[in-house]
């Protein structure tokens, strides 16, 4: 199974009640998990219910699920077009390593 992984470690403990804090530690960081093959079986699934190419947004970091990860994976099942909230965030992607040209909207 294709994997990403992404850990938010920015927790502040004075924002965690003390009845929830362990022995006085951080507890561990928040960790993300991303199956890619789940998403290419959901972008195959969609093109077939709508018998039409699908344009994913891959906008805000794929919504912080990594952009560039999440769109290497649907060009390679064969998405096209790619939609983004910002002029930076397509060059970003076609920056990224492996990224082909394609069309950012």
């Amino acid at each position: 199974m294709a994997e990403l992984t992404l850990s938010a470690s920015s927790l502040v403990l004075s924002s965690i009640p003390a009845n929830l804090r362990h022995k006085g530690r951080m507890p561990s960081p928040a960790v993300l998990s991303v199956d890619l093959s789940a998403l290419a079986r959901n972008f195959r699934t969609l093109e077939a219910l709508m018998g039409a190419p699908v344009h994913p947004v891959v906008k805000a970091d794929g919504y912080g699920l990594g952009a560039d990860a999440c769109a290497r994976r649907l060009l390679a099942e064969g998405a096209r077009t790619f939609f983004v909230a910002r002029t930076a965030e397509g060059g970003a992607l076609r920056a990224a390593p492996g990224g082909r040209p394609g069309n950012y909207g």
